[in-house]
């Protein structure tokens, strides 16, 4: 099983790094059950969104309110993804964002503009760095790997508090109690 993962893994990294583009946008939309609710970017190489791009998820068919995108779901694992632009933050109905398996060593910050963000899976990153300060995440729920929780068990301390581990899957889902820095804890921005 590992060398079938492996086989994956090394085939999608032979391919070229890519930025999100309006073609994939259009394609993601295509393929949408839900009319745009939903956008599929996993697997796909990418190596940055852009502010660009996230300027036009934001604006994707904005409906009857000037001010809400109808974007709420986006799922953007396995890739190799290492930042998000401070443009991601117009997508302000964003409640589910999929970040698993990319290069993050820092939490994105800009996430922490996001009011709606509800559910976020940033499982199989590297993140050794939390913001200061919650900014609006309210009732956030994160994924993080056990496996990089058993080496670094310091990060959540006095930022989460677990709520259920599911060993057989290797994820801990997490909700946001606060964030608050300490000596010991994550460095902050």
């Amino acid at each position: 099983m590992d060398a079938d993962r492996s086989l994956r893994s090394n085939k999608r990294d032979s391919y070229p790094f890519i930025s999100l583009n309006h073609v994939h946008i259009c394609e993601a939309i295509e393929r949408s059950a839900d009319r745009g609710a939903t956008l599929k970017f996993s697997r796909m190489n990418l190596l940055d969104v852009g502010a660009r791009a996230a300027q036009e998820l934001a604006g994707i068919d904005k409906g009857t309110s000037e001010d809400e995108s109808t974007v709420k779901r986006i799922a953007l694992g396995n890739n190799h993804l290492t930042t998000l632009p401070t443009e991601f933050a117009l997508l302000s109905s964003l409640r589910y964002l999929n970040l698993k398996h990319n290069n993050f060593l820092d939490f994105p910050n800009v996430l922490t503009l996001m009011p709606s963000l509800d559910t976020l899976d940033i499982s199989h990153n590297k993140i050794n760095r939390l913001p200061s300060q919650p900014g609006q995440l309210v009732k956030l729920r994160v994924s993080f790997g056990i496996s990089y929780l058993a080496h670094s068990p310091h990060m959540l301390s006095g930022f989460f508090s677990v709520t259920k581990q599911n060993h057989a899957a290797s994820i801990v889902s997490v909700t946001v109690l606060q964030f608050r820095c300490s000596t010991s804890g994550p460095q902050p921005y």
